[in-house]
């Protein structure tokens, strides 16, 4: 089937362009996605709900996890800390990157 669609360029043109919709098709499900969470959090804050103040607060215990953590690594002394210790810190510093990463990204 590849080699039908490679050896005619009618068929690879075809394939291009029904390949191009689909993706064209999903971006527009993700950025209506997007817009109906961001719609979704605002309806919230109209309606009083504690609720949305559900990400502001993750974002901020987020924020300060990271950098805590990240000053913790930096001031702490290696040879004070047994190394079996400090790996922990190292570890949740990582996955709070990958977190700070998504609240700087929302």
């Amino acid at each position: 089937m590849a080699d039908q669609i490679s050896a005619d360029p009618k068929l690879l043109a075809d394939f291009w362009h029904m390949l191009g919709e689909q993706l064209v098709a999903l971006l527009t499900l993700d950025n209506q996605d997007r817009a109906d969470a961001r719609s979704q959090t605002v309806e919230l804050v109209k309606a009083g709900s504690r609720i949305a103040w559900g990400a502001p607060v993750m974002s901020i215990l987020m924020v300060i996890g990271c950098f805590g953590v990240m000053s913790l690594l930096l001031l702490a002394r290696q040879q004070d800390i047994a190394v079996r210790t400090f790996n922990l810190p190292n570890m949740l510093f990582g996955a709070l990157v990958l977190g700070f990463g998504q609240v700087c990204y929302y």
